[in-house]
This record gives C-alpha cells, structure tokens and sequence, in this order.
C-alpha cells in the first residue's frame, strides 16, 4: 500500500501523483451512518505502523524515526451501530 507512488484522478480530472513520503496523516471514519459502509481501520492502522517502524532509521544505540504517518479514525458512529466491545 505504502511502497513507490500511486496515480489518480483530482476533482477536475487530473492526473495526480501521491508519493507516501509527503502524507502526514491517514483520517478515516471508522462507519458510515449514512451508507453503512464499514472502512479496514485496523487493516489500515497495520499498514501504516508497518511503513513507520521501515522508516525508523538505527543511529548508534538508539532508533530514530525519519518520516511518521499519523493515524486518526473516527469511530464515533460505529458506538450507535456496532458492537465495540469485542
């Protein structure tokens, strides 16, 4: 998910280009109260914790990150619509 770049289609369009190092952060809602769609946030949230411990360079005896991806997930509806206690 994370490895190389990925092309897509703006709003007008337009062919954009992503390249993973420039993301800052991942924001997903968790559940659609609207849709019912329920988005992968633990597979997402994986993902992303796999690219950031790629990315912890070693210096020395000590590890230091170089590029972290933040990762926010909105599960406030999925509280009225899903069992969140599993």
């Amino acid at each position: 998910m994370l490895e190389g770049t990925f092309c897509y289609e703006n709003n007008l369009g337009l062919p954009v280009r992503l390249d993973p190092s420039s993301i800052a952060i991942v924001c997903m809602s968790h559940e659609s109260t609207n849709s019912g769609i329920i988005n992968p946030a633990e597979a997402s949230g994986e993902r992303i914790k796999a690219n950031n411990q790629k990315q912890t360079v070693e210096q020395g005896n000590k590890a230091e990150l170089c590029h972290s991806i933040s990762n926010l997930v909105d599960a406030c509806q999925s509280v009225g619509q899903s069992d969140v206690n599993d």
